[in-house]
């Protein structure tokens, strides 16, 4: 029961770290498209530097190349099918819901990230807000690795 209780808790964990790790990518692409395409004195004045601040232009052209990606693989874009007809239909509008979530669940859904770079290129401080959490997410991520060594460390120890 107790190795039930892990799996589970280090799947909900997973899915948690590779949502957060495919949005960080998400963000770098969408920077790094802003960087190339947008011209230089197109760009905020007062900004830091080019790479602060998902833009609009790369969450467009990187939006597009999601929603591109959903087009060639048959993903659905709009919200799920309602469960209506009969119990059949019924039944199968349940198991293609639960396929979506089953699938979206390492890397999100198409349309959520493609809203969440749509937020960022609007106001700076979703960005930036990004930046912190992710910052938070690697420095925990760290110190619990060293805690799992000095604990195998401490146990491994002869007595």
């Amino acid at each position: 029961m107790t190795t039930l209780i892990g799996f589970g808790a280090f799947l909900v964990a997973f899915g948690y770290v590779s949502r957060r790790f495919e949005r960080q990518a998400d963000v770098f692409a969408a920077r790094t498209l802003e960087r190339h395409y947008a011209p230089v004195a197109a760009q905020a004045p007062g900004t830091r530097d080019a790479h602060s601040h998902v833009g609009p232009l790369g969450a467009s052209v990187f939006s597009s190349a999601l929603e591109r990606v959903a087009l060639i693989n048959n993903m659905p874009l709009g919200s799920p099918r309602r469960l209506e007809g009969n119990l059949m239909q019924r039944l199968t509008g349940l198991v293609e819901q639960f396929a979506d979530l089953a699938n979206n669940w390492l890397h999100g859904s198409i349309p959520t990230r493609m809203r969440a770079l749509h937020r960022m290129s609007t106001d700076p401080r979703h960005t930036r807000l990004f930046d912190r959490k992710m910052s938070r997410l690697y420095i925990t991520i760290m110190l619990a690795l060293v805690c799992s060594a000095l604990i195998v460390w401490m146990v491994k120890l002869p007595v």
